[in-house]
């Protein structure tokens, strides 16, 4: 399958080496202004990277990795999947852009804000939720809703328990949520406000 050029989507910003093996067999190191494309692994090495495209992001533990399933402009939708390691996905208001992100045969909707999965050796997975609401679509297509602040862990079978103290920060996820990527806007576009008719109008300009 070739990748279209609409399916593309740009690097804004990267830290430490993350790898990218595409369907041509091209290896590479994600940069500035490189673009993912659908099909596309990546996998950080021995220690956490982050990536941020159009200011969502994506943090790595050491040695996880990811396959881009595909990216859809128009609908602002970029399905990954997960294939070993540890994540914090963030999704950003301003962008527009969701993920659905597969683990095992089930997908997780990260609509808005951030959701850490973790994916062990054994096919077990354990999804940690904060702010905001998010959803597991499993393979019997049922539909669960995953609450704020909460730990889940998800043996073979797909069953669940929920327990906040299960989950523990790391000094990648530490890194991650430190460092304030997501605000780095370009200059000329900043927060401002204006009068019009009496009326104050406020936003990014």
């Amino acid at each position: 399958k070739f990748a279209l050029a609409s399916e593309n989507i740009k690097v804004k910003d990267s830290e430490n080496n993350i790898s990218v093996l595409d369907i041509y067999g091209n290896r590479y190191l994600t940069i500035k202004n490189n673009t993912i494309k659908p099909g596309d692994f990546l996998r950080s090495a021995n220690g956490p990277a982050v990536l941020l495209m159009d200011n969502n992001k994506i943090c790595f533990s050491k040695n996880s990795s990811i396959k881009i399933k595909s990216i859809n402009n128009s609908k602002k939708l970029i399905k990954i999947i997960v294939l070993k390691g540890k994540f914090l996905f963030y999704t950003n208001q301003l962008s527009g852009f969701k993920y659905h992100i597969k683990i095992n045969n089930n997908i997780i909707e990260n609509n808005l804000g951030y959701i850490f999965l973790s994916k062990n050796p054994q096919n077990s997975f354990a999804i940690k939720t904060f702010k905001d609401n998010s959803y597991l679509y499993t393979n019997s297509s049922k539909k669960i809703k995953l609450n704020p602040y909460s730990f889940y862990d998800f043996k073979s079978k797909v069953t669940s328990k929920k327990n906040k103290n299960l989950f523990k920060k790391s000094d990648f996820l530490n890194q991650c949520f430190r460092k304030n990527y997501i605000l780095s806007l370009p200059k000329e576009f900043k927060y401002k406000c204006s009068s019009l008719k009496n009326k104050i109008y406020c936003g990014y300009q």
